[in-house]
């Protein structure tokens, strides 16, 4: 069997479907373990994490804890519910260009845009010589 070029890329259009139902799976998870795992599966593979749905306490403090500002960043995409936009914007890891973002974008929830905003005002007060502001 010949393999073409039009066979390989189906191939693995279909592999990535796959992946990308069984991430969702484990992020949609009623077990806590499982979606922590799927966290954390998305960011080693640089998929989009999308977590829709409310996460329990176990996650939020994760996402509040969590020290990976690639993993914050990513997390920080408008398909999430925002509990976890709340929880982005309070975590003082969360890369200044995405706390500028949610601070700004109509498209997050008023009280994820004031806890930006209210970090930020942090951050400027501990840094007043950084031009990233």
């Amino acid at each position: 069997m010949k393999l073409t070029t039009k066979h390989i890329k189906f191939l693995i259009k279909e592999e990535l479907d796959e992946m990308t139902a069984q991430l969702n799976n484990l992020l949609q998870s009623d077990d806590d373990g499982l979606v922590l795992q799927g966290i954390t599966l998305a960011r080693d593979l640089d998929m989009p994490v999308v977590l829709a749905n409310r996460p329990t306490r176990r996650i939020m403090q994760f996402l509040r804890t969590t020290n990976d500002p690639a993993l914050l960043s990513m997390l920080s995409g408008i398909g999430n519910h925002e509990a976890v936009h709340a929880s982005i914007a309070r975590n003082q890891n969360t890369p200044v260009e995405v706390l500028r973002k949610m601070a700004n974008d109509d498209a997050y929830s008023i009280r994820a845009s004031n806890l930006a905003s209210r970090s930020l005002d942090t951050y400027k007060a501990a840094f007043p010589g950084d031009d990233m502001m």
